[in-house]
């Protein structure tokens, strides 16, 4: 499941337990028939540490069971060479290793090294597993074992030469990636790297010559944009360094690994692709995660937050077809889950209409009346609708489920101004929002042109008004910040004032191509050069009412970057 309850009931944990013994029982009863030792390599095997099954899959605890049994009767041959062991060991290993056992697989690789070191897999895999675990002078040490055994192994050269760019030894790196320039399977994927190599030396020139080699051969590899703006971004070439961020992505250049990815084809359990995809997500590796929710959703076709998780990643990528029929097949498994709701609904707002989107909102909050994300874009669509005072509503049920949204609480304000009855509380919700937020300047000036044009005479405090704008106005000088200091004026009775402040919004409107605010700017002169307040904090048609769609993938791309990485399965 990808959401679960932490507490594991206790039939599962003692199953999970007795397993977990009878896994050590097997292998150690394998380990007896070699117990004898007729080689000097088997004294210097490492025990095996049994892994903690007490929580995972029931697939994933037979899977690992087979593997152990294969092991023991392999190991109870009486006359089994080293070499032959050795394999069973790396096998082990391997299953261990494609379900982040980490610390068994890591035993099983060094006592197969050990038995069986003309074999290249297993200090390979050893090398693979260390750099994953960030144990990289590990990982350089077994690869550079493993290349004694196999020098020509292209993907080999690329990843120890990864292990050396972290080391901080470029030059060791560079000797490594020149031969895999030679490769097509693995040209892209060196070049990719000696233009990092460059760019973190500083030599941002030759970095962009390398990257656009690598791009142009696999244009896919969108990852190649973050490094190219970050080259032309050394070079002072600011214009081509925005459009390669605007083109940043997650994938890198590919290249086989035959050997590597023979893990994948041992991962047995669900839970462990979730976990992949867990950590993609993360790691704003939207595309891995799509590959990993859908072995999710191929193991576990029920699994209705799995496909969910797979629609947004695969909207993530550019796929918003794919994502749109995830989320309906979702849908289709469960007609009231709310996530898939709440996820269509910000697909549709942005591909069809807010009145599409606003039927799939409703159904979100019909079964999950605490979304706090469904309460806050349906209040949207309604304050786009100009139903303001059922948006407040729904904005106000936000900022309860959602304290620390700021969004919910300017637009809440900004909903509950648009209707002059509700002002009371709109004072109310905003000395509160200041207080949490002092600095912000959508609540400040929300505030100062309640208290100085609201027509409801209790409200209005034209010295606090006038004291809040022009702070707002000396931090930036703005046409709306300029129009709220004249308000202000106009409320405390100095219209000449009022005038000079409202006339020179008015005149940089006109210089910098704001005609759009002509018509409510002279409307207000008018009102001062008449010796009259204004009693409309914003006209009705203001874009303060409009808040822009905020596109499903801005919302999903700072989610990931809130988050924290996703602990690793049991």
């Amino acid at each position: 499941m990808v959401t679960g309850n932490s507490r594991v009931p206790p039939y599962i944990w003692l199953s999970g337990r007795v397993v977990r013994w009878l896994l050590y029982a097997v292998v150690c009863l394998g380990l007896a028939g070699v117990a004898g030792a007729q080689s000097m390599d088997r004294e210097r095997l490492v025990e095996v540490p049994p892994p903690d099954l007490s929580q995972v899959e029931e697939r994933v605890r037979d899977e690992l069971l087979a593997a152990a049994t294969e092991f023991s009767k392999m190991a109870a041959i009486s006359d089994v060479s080293d070499r032959e062991l050795g394999s069973a060991y790396g096998e082990l290993g391997g299953v261990y290793h494609a379900h982040h056992m980490d610390d068994a697989a890591e035993a099983c690789y060094r006592n197969a090294e050990q038995l069986a070191p003309q074999e290249f897999s297993w200090p390979y895999l050893l090398g693979y597993l260390y750099q994953g675990q960030g144990r990289l002078e590990k990982a350089a040490a077994a690869y550079r074992r493993a290349r004694v055994v196999n020098p020509d192994y292209p993907p080999l050269r690329l990843r120890l030469a990864d292990a050396y760019t972290s080391l901080n030894q470029p030059e060791r790196a560079r000797s490594l990636l020149q031969p895999a320039l030679e490769r097509q399977e693995t040209y892209s994927a060196a070049a990719y790297r000696l233009g990092k190599i460059a760019l973190l030396e500083g030599r941002y020139q030759e970095a962009v010559q390398w990257l656009q080699k690598a791009l142009v051969a696999a244009p896919q590899a969108d990852r190649i944009h973050y490094q190219l703006a970050m080259a032309y971004r050394g070079l002072g070439d600011l214009a081509e360094a925005r459009a390669h961020v605007a083109q940043r992505g997650d994938i890198e250049p590919p290249y086989p690994d035959p050997v590597a990815q023979t893990l994948e084809q041992l991962v047995a359990g669900a839970r462990t692709h979730l976990y992949r995809a867990m950590q993609a997500v993360w790691a704003k590796k939207f595309g891995l995660a799509a590959h990993e929710f859908q072995q999710v959703v191929r193991l576990e076709p029920d699994n209705v937050p799995a496909r969910v998780g797979l629609a947004r990643a695969l909207y993530l990528i550019g796929k918003e077809d794919a994502a749109r029929a995830a989320l309906e097949a979702a849908l289709a498994h469960a007609p009231e889950d709310a996530q898939a709701h709440y996820f269509l609904g910000r697909l549709r707002q942005e591909t069809d209409s807010d009145a599409a989107a606003q039927i799939h909102f409703e159904a979100a909050l019909a079964a999950d009346p605490q979304h706090g994300g469904a309460h806050f874009f349906l209040a949207n669509t309604l304050m786009r609708a100009g139903d303001f005072a059922l948006a407040a509503r729904h904005y106000g049920k936000a900022v309860e489920l959602l304290p620390d949204d700021l969004p919910a609480r300017q637009l809440e304000a900004v909903a509950l101004i648009a209707t002059p009855a509700q002002h009371p509380i709109a004072r109310q919700r905003l000395e509160t929002a200041t207080a949490l937020y002092p600095n912000d300047a959508v609540l400040r000036q929300a505030l100062a042109r309640l208290l100085a044009a609201s027509p409801n005479a209790g409200l209005r405090d034209g010295k606090q008004a006038l004291g809040i704008a022009k702070g707002l106005l000396d931090r930036v000088n703005s046409i709306e910040h300029a129009e709220t200091v004249a308000m202000a004026y106009a409320e405390l009775g100095r219209y000449r004032e009022a005038a000079a402040f409202q006339q020179a919004a008015l005149d940089a409107a006109v210089q910098w191509g704001g005609l759009d605010l002509l018509p409510r700017l002279q409307e207000n002169l008018r009102r001062y050069h008449a010796n009259k307040p204004c009693r409309d904090p914003w006209p009705a048609d203001d874009p303060v009412f409009y808040p822009r769609p905020l596109r499903a993938v801005e919302e999903a791309i700072i989610a990931t970057t809130q988050a924290q990485p996703p602990p690793a399965p049991p």
